[in-house]
């Protein structure tokens, strides 16, 4: 149980390290974003822990 806890804040690392500003650079194409963090070299099975801050 504790290795899947370490697991777990690992990828949510890990897919942090996708910057928002790289997301938004597609946001107006089809690109996914799973499509974004396989280009930044981020794992996409960790792309739904992806949290977004939104820009006004």
């Amino acid at each position: 149980m504790k290795s899947h806890k370490i697991e777990l804040e690992a990828n949510k690392f890990a897919v942090e390290l996708l910057p928002d500003e790289f997301i938004y650079e597609f946001s107006d194409t089809r690109v996914t974003i799973k499509e974004v963090a396989q280009k930044f070299g981020v794992p996409e099975e960790v792309c739904h822990l992806k949290k977004i801050d939104h820009i006004d």
